[in-house]
C-alpha cells in the first residue's frame, strides 16, 4: 500500500484519525503527532490529496528517525547517500516537461536550506530530461518535513481537489478548519444547519460543498458580508444557501426549535471588542442557541477566550452538556473547539 504523511490543525489529531479511517481505504496509522499523521492507505494519491480536513498531504519517498539539532541538513545528506527514493520520484512526477521545487519545513514553518546541498539534491530529483527547477511556478513540490520528536519525512505534495482557492478575507477560517468543525458536528442528510456568525461564509460553504444537508442558513449582521456569501454561493454551482442579515444575539429570522446543528466561529473578544462585555455576549449567544436548537441539537464553536466562554456555559449548565473540548492552534493563536448538546 502507498505510504503518506499529512499535516492538519494542531490539536485535532483525534478528529483526523477518525476521519481518515472513515474516508480513506484500509488505513494503517504508523505515527500520529500534534499536527502530522504518518500512515499507509489503499486509497490512491488523488483521493488522499482531496481529503478536505487535511492541510497538506504527501506521498512518502523516505522517512527518517533519530534526527538531531540540524534535521534538514541530516535528511539531505542521507538522501544523497541512499538514492533508492529516486525510482518512485520518476513514477509520480508529471510526464513530459515539468518544473519542480524543494521546500523544507521544521515544525510547520518553512526554513532555509544550505544552497549547495539543495542544488545537489535537485540534481538527483531531476531523473529525466525536461524536468527542471522552478521556484516561482512549479508543477510539483517535494517537501522535507522535520519534527521536534526526531522524525522526518521527504515526499511529493499531492494536489488538492479544492483546486485554486478564493482569496481568504482577513480572519477567515481556512477550508480544512471549517471542514473539521463540520465533521465534529456529526453531519447528517436531514440537518437544518445554522452559522449565526457566518462572516464571508467559510463554514456554511464548506458544509454545502463537502457534506449532506437538508437546509443551510448563513447569518451575519454586516451587509457586505451577506453579499459576499451570496456571491460565493452563486459562483459554486449547486450550492444552495439561505443567506440572512440578522443579529446573532437575537436571531429574529430563525424560528424556535428549528435547527439541528449550529457550527460557528463567534467573536473572540480578544483582538476586537464586542458590543457587550464578552462574558455577557456569550450568555446572550447561548440563550439564542438554546431557543433555536431542537431537543438534543448540537453546537460546535471555535472559541479564543476559553475562560469567558466556559463561564457563560456554566451559567447554562441545565441547558447544555459539554461533550468535548479540543485545544487547538489557529494561525499560531491558542483556541478551542467546543462541542455542546442541548439537554432538553
Amino acid at each position: 500500500m502507498p505510504t503518506y504523511f499529512s499535516t492538519f490543525v494542531p490539536g485535532t489529531g483525534e478528529i483526523v484519525a477518525k476521519a481518515l479511517n472513515e474516508r480513506a481505504r484500509a488505513v494503517d496509522i504508523i505515527g500520529l503527532w500534534d499536527g502530522l499523521v504518518f500512515y499507509k492507505s489503499a486509497s490512491d494519491p488523488d483521493h488522499v490529496g482531496g481529503l478536505r480536513f487535511l492541510n497538506n498531504s504527501f506521498l512518502l519517498l523516505r522517512a527518517f528517525s533519530k534526527l538531531g539539532g540540524d534535521p534538514i541538513t541530516q535528511m539531505i545528506h542521507e538522501l544523497l547517500r541512499d538514492r533508492s527514493w529516486r525510482r518512485p520520484v520518476a513514477r509520480h512526477l508529471p510526464h513530459g516537461r515539468a518544473r519542480f521545487r524543494i521546500i523544507a519545513s521544521r515544525e510547520n514553518v518553512t526554513t532555509r536550506v544550505d544552497l549547495r546541498l539543495l542544488r545537489r539534491l535537485e540534481v538527483l530529483v531531476a531523473v529525466r530530461p525536461y524536468l527542471t527547477v522552478s521556484v516561482e511556478h512549479p508543477d510539483v513540490e517535494l517537501w522535507l518535513v522535520a519534527r521536534r520528536e526526531g522524525a522526518g519525512f521527504f515526499g511529493i505534495r499531492l494536489a488538492s481537489s479544492r483546486g485554486s482557492r478564493e482569496r481568504l478575507w482577513s480572519g477567515e477560517l481556512r477550508p480544512p478548519l471549517a471542514n473539521l468543525l463540520c465533521l465534529v458536528s456529526e453531519p447528517a442528510r436531514d440537518d437544518v444547519f445554522l452559522d449565526p456568525f457566518a462572516g464571508s461564509g467559510a463554514i456554511p460553504l464548506e458544509r454545502a460543498s463537502a457534506f449532506p444537508f437538508h437546509r443551510i442558513i448563513a447569518v451575519d449582521s454586516e451587509p457586505r458580508l451577506v453579499e459576499e456569501i451570496r456571491r460565493r454561493a452563486a459562483r459554486r454551482r449547486g450550492t444552495a444557501l439561505s443567506v440572512v442579515r440578522d443579529d446573532a444575539l437575537t436571531l429574529t429570522s430563525i424560528p424556535s426549535v428549528s435547527v439541528d446543528k449550529v457550527v460557528t466561529d463567534p467573536p473572540w473578544g480578544i483582538y476586537r471588542q464586542t458590543q457587550l462585555p464578552i462574558d455577557e455576549f456569550y450568555k446572550r449567544m447561548l440563550d439564542q442557541f438554546n431557543r433555536v436548537l431542537k431537543r438534543r441539537g448540537l453546537a460546535v464553536l471555535l472559541i479564543g477566550n476559553k475562560a469567558a466562554f466556559e463561564g457563560a456555559l456554566g451559567y447554562f449548565s441545565a441547558k447544555f452538556e459539554l461533550l468535548v473540548r479540543y485545544d487547538v492552534l489557529v494561525s499560531g493563536k491558542k483556541a478551542a473547539i467546543y462541542k455542546i448538546r442541548k439537554c432538553e
